[in-house]
């Protein structure tokens, strides 16, 4: 939830507040966000 907070400028209750289903969506856009930027700085690091 790092992310959202940071990157994304949420505060907490904007993902605390939301709909379970939600907040499914949310941790899946967050794992794909993290997983892009790892493959990222595997390609940067060679």
């Amino acid at each position: 939830m790092y992310l959202l907070f940071v990157n994304h400028h949420w505060s907490p209750t904007e993902y605390f507040d939301a709909h379970e289903s939600d907040k499914i969506l949310i941790r899946a856009f967050l794992r794909k966000q993290a997983e892009d930027a790892e493959k990222e700085r595997e390609e940067l690091n060679g």
